[in-house]
């Protein structure tokens, strides 16, 4: 049966070969026209299995909540111009707030012609109805304040809304220092431990800015008597920073939330790419800030960009070595190109086909190129092998080309078949990553065989015989200098090759050294000596196989350099929180409030969590509330009867010297005690160096 098949086959392509030839070019093309539609798919869910319970957990909070992604956007001042960066998160959120998709309505029953119109982009199509989708869910970049100054009490745990209501039981300024002072002692200096807290840190850090800005905004009024900005330095005191800054005001953070997931490609890299477009206007009109964005929308189109070029790249270079490298072993520069031909081909085929089977690749099945090179070259090597092994016993090119499949035919088959059970045996593993890349691979090597038993024969075949017949058809057509270019192309690659140097160089290539290799083996104490040190190697590799560590930063498989992972690196380093955060979902108010607990618990006893959030953080439980409300309506009357006082005496500015000094001298302790707590890199201590400086002089 097999030697039939083989039979069959070396008549066609000997009698035939422009045939196959022809059939093979509409192949190609059709596959090409499919690969271009084929997309990537790095998110890290996408390679899950869908049995994991993270997974599947990962789908319901899509479905339920629409989107499980986040964008952000960093707004960079290296001068430190909060002024700048705000102004320029205002025109960020305005151009980011809407973007919009305009696509097919789904359930129309398309024409032939449209339906291909409508693959091609082509837009809009007649008779086509249409819908427009809105990719934007909201964007958060400054807080709500007058929804903070109408309920921030409210939502106050009991003791926090007393320590906050105690600093303001007067309205005169050396009162109001004083009371600030007392409740920075009783909350971070008394109790240090406060500051090791998730919450602790943040209302410190929080808290101290809000202060410095007030400071900052009374020495501003006495110089130019701005009542402006020292309402803005109060309310920002009462409500907290109105922007998302961080702590050394560097960088000023922009937050938005899609309507669409990863899971849906196309809409999600539309998304992405509108974002850097616009992202980049912003950038030239702001060229003094650096603006950039990251998230995992953001991040795929800079590993999409990577791939291609990192792939590419290597992929051509493979191919120019594996060339040189046949033509240095078989001494001959037709048949080894034929054979990268006819593997350049086959991965065109393969790409088609995984974009009509797969639609789209992942990290590790987007590598397929490259293994098939490694792979698939050697099914060509085997029968350029088994076809000058038959020229050179004198037969004809159709009696070589049946010894070429007699010879080699069923080896490559098997090895072929073998490998690629291997790859598809990678399906059963339930991991998304490993089944796409086995299927990828193992199709891929399905195709580079078949091409290389029916593609290459008939590229030789041509070269030897149908050259003459097309090259007459030529002449006839008075197309002759075509014929005439392509026999000068052919003696100077043929004389450069013939080259005594190039020769010299690829002399190795001959692989003559095998000979006394296998000679030396043939004496047994050598052959002893090479088991034992293959024996000594062997152990030496698995001892050092078990120092092996696994990589748990996902980040580091990103491509070095990218801008997405340069942002998000300063994202991390400035607010310690990042856009690859875990979620969990709760089953009620009371559920989501213990398991907030737990989180910062968590949080507090590790150091490796930035910050949790939920919505219960809004709404209290019923007892605070009852508790808080009586509290709350008997300061409101407090405060309705106080009386500020109109005039300042020497004593109050006096007063005012010495609490403003205290002021500092509590700041300096509370920095050292978050050392002491957190060690030398945390918020707090940056936030503290920056306001009162890390020397006496510099503050």
């Amino acid at each position: 049966m097999r030697d039939r098949f083989f039979t069959w086959l070396a008549g066609i392509v000997s009698r035939r070969p422009g045939t196959v030839l022809l059939v093979c070019a509409l192949i190609t093309l059709a596959m090409l026209a499919a690969s271009l539609r084929i997309s990537m798919k790095t998110q890290i869910a996408d390679m899950m299995p869908k049995n994991q319970p993270m997974a599947q957990e990962f789908e319901k909070i899509i479905e339920e909540f629409e989107s499980a992604s986040n964008i952000m956007i960093a707004i960079e001042s290296e001068d430190k111009n909060t002024d700048r960066m705000k102004a320029c998160a205002e025109v960020v959120a305005d151009r980011l707030a809407s973007i919009r998709k305009v696509q097919p309505a789904e359930g129309q029953d398309l024409s032939l012609v449209q339906s291909a119109k409508v693959l091609f982009g082509m837009h809009p199509v007649e008779g086509v109805a249409y819908d427009t989708i809105e990719l934007v869910k909201r964007i958060d970049y400054k807080l709500d304040n007058e929804f903070i100054a109408g309920h921030g009490m409210m939502m106050q745990k009991p003791k926090d809304l007393k320590n906050f209501l105690d600093m303001f039981g007067s309205l005169a300024l050396p009162d109001l220092i004083t009371n600030i002072n007392d409740n920075l002692e009783k909350e971070f200096i008394e109790d240090s431990d406060n500051m090791t807290t998730l919450d602790g840190e943040a209302d410190a850090v929080q808290g101290i800015e809000s202060l410095n800005t007030f400071v900052q905004s009374i020495g501003t009024y006495v110089d130019t008597r701005d009542t402006a900005r020292v309402a803005d330095a109060v309310r920002a005191f009462i409500t907290g920073p109105e922007y998302f800054i961080s702590p050394d005001n560097t960088l000023l953070l922009v937050m938005l939330q899609p309507t669409v997931d990863m899971d849906d490609f196309e809409l999600s890299m539309h998304l992405g790419y509108e974002i850097v477009e616009r992202l980049d206007e912003i950038q030239s009109a702001f060229p003094d800030l650096a603006v950039g964005g990251t998230g995992w929308m953001l991040i795929q189109i800079d590993e999409m960009e990577a791939t291609k070029k990192d792939f590419g790249w290597p992929s051509a270079a493979a191919l120019g070595l594996i060339l040189l490298l046949l033509i240095g072993s078989f001494r001959t520069w037709k048949n080894p190109f034929f054979s990268v031909v006819t593997l350049i081909v086959a991965l065109i085929w393969t790409a088609g086909t995984l974009a009509l089977v797969l639609h789209y690749l992942d990290m590790m099945s987007a590598a397929f190129g490259i293994v098939l090179i490694g792979l698939g070259i050697d099914f060509g090597i085997h029968f350029i092998s088994g076809f000058r092994d038959g020229r050179e016993q004198g037969m004809s090119v159709s009696d070589a080309i049946h010894h070429m499949y007699s010879r080699v035919g069923a080896g490559v088959v098997t090895g072929g078949m073998t490998t690629t059970l291997v790859f598809f045996s990678l399906t059963l593993t339930g991991f998304k990553a490993f089944s796409r890349m086995g299927i990828a691979v193992g199709s891929g090597i399905l195709i580079t065989m078949a091409a290389a038993m029916v593609l290459l024969p008939a590229l030789i075949v041509w070269d030897n015989k149908g050259y003459s017949v097309v090259g007459n058809t030529l002449r006839t057509m008075r197309l002759g200098v075509v014929v005439s270019a392509w026999n000068a192309l052919g003696r100077a690659i043929g004389s450069f090759f013939g080259l005594p140097a190039f020769r010299a160089a690829t002399g190795l290539f001959q692989f003559t050294f095998l000979d006394s290799i296998g000679r030396l083996l043939e004496r047994l104490p050598i052959a002893i000596a090479v088991f034992i040190v293959g024996l000594a190697l062997m152990g030496i590799s698995i001892q050092a196989g078990k120092g092996i560590e696994f990589e748990y930063d996902m980040m580091e498989l990103e491509p070095v350099g990218i801008p997405t992972a340069i942002v998000q690196d300063k994202i991390l380093d400035k607010f310690e929180i990042a856009p690859d955060y875990a979620m969990l979902r709760a089953h009620d108010l009371d559920d989501c409030r213990e398991k907030l607990r737990q989180l910062k618990k968590i949080g507090n006893r590790t150091g490796v969590i930035g910050s949790v959030d939920g919505i219960t953080e809004f709404i209290p439980t019923q007892a605070d509330q009852e508790r808080n409300r009586p509290v709350i309506e008997a300061f409101a009357g407090k405060v309705a009867a106080m009386q500020v006082p109109r005039e300042t005496t020497g004593k109050d500015v006096a007063r005012l010297r010495e609490e403003l000094t205290r002021l500092h001298q509590n700041i300096v302790e509370i920095g050292e005690l978050s050392i002491m707590g957190s060690g030398l890199e945390n918020k707090i201590i940056r936030k503290c160096d920056q306001i009162v400086g890390k020397k006496d002089e510099d503050s």
